[in-house]
Order: structure tokens, then sequence, then C-alpha cells
């Protein structure tokens, strides 16, 4: 039989135990919301790439950015990249509100790609070139 002092160390360890596992649980989904916000953001950056790339060209009735995100969309709701599905989901969510965030400035009359920062499609573009030959 264990002591009351062995007890109250063993209830001491589960307490920590369970404690320890509610941080992981925690740290794990805080990461899992970080990968998909990167991926919607990554999505968006590819869909500015994409239409930088291949302006208003059109297959399937659709600009490239356009069809690309769709299809990622709907392979992630589908269900249909195994376990990364939900990634592939995000990339084209992100790629649907590149575009319509860039049609919605289209018709306010303002310039897609030019902020506040002076950033034009050129220099993103020449910047995306530079990044992916240094890879």
């Amino acid at each position: 039989m264990a002591s009351n002092k062995e007890a109250k160390l063993m209830a001491l360890v589960q307490q920590k135990e369970k404690s320890l596992k509610t941080v992981k649980e925690k740290a794990i989904a805080a990461s899992e919301r970080t990968v998909h916000t990167a991926a919607v953001l990554g999505g968006g950056a590819l869909g500015g790439y994409i239409h930088a790339e291949y302006g208003d060209k059109e297959y399937l009735g659709l600009e490239a950015q356009t069809a690309v995100g769709a299809v990622l969309a709907v392979v992630g709701i589908m269900d249909l990249a195994g376990k990364q599905s939900e990634i592939v989901g995000k990339l084209g969510e992100g790629m649907l509100a590149y575009d319509f965030g860039r049609r919605v400035a289209e018709k306010r009359g303002t310039t897609a790609g030019v902020g506040a920062s002076g950033m034009t499609n050129e220099k993103l573009v020449d910047m995306m070139r530079k990044a992916s030959q240094a890879a």
C-alpha cells in the first residue's frame, strides 16, 4: 500500500501529464492554423504570379489563376489529395481570393498590384523569378 506522500506524488505526476497533454494539443492546433494561413497566403501569391505571367489568357472559360484555383479548391473539398487535401484546398482558396480581390480592385478603378509600397506586378514577377532561380 502506497504511503500518503507517494499518493500525493502520483497525483501530482498525473496532473502534470494532463497539463502537458493539453499544452501539446493546443500547440498542434496552433501549428495547423498557421500552416493553413500560410497555404492561403501562398495560394494568393501563386494566383498573383500566374496572373502576371499569363495575363487574361483563358482555360476552360476562366483566367489561368481562376481555373487553377478552382481545380485546387475542388480537389481539397472532394478529398482527392489524401492527407494533403486540406492544404491543397487552402492553396486553391488563396488563389480564388486573390482573383476576387483583383476583380474588385479593377471594378473600383484601382490598379491591382500597386500598393503603398510601390510594388508592381512586374517587380513581383521579377522578384519571384530571382527567388526561383536562387532555389
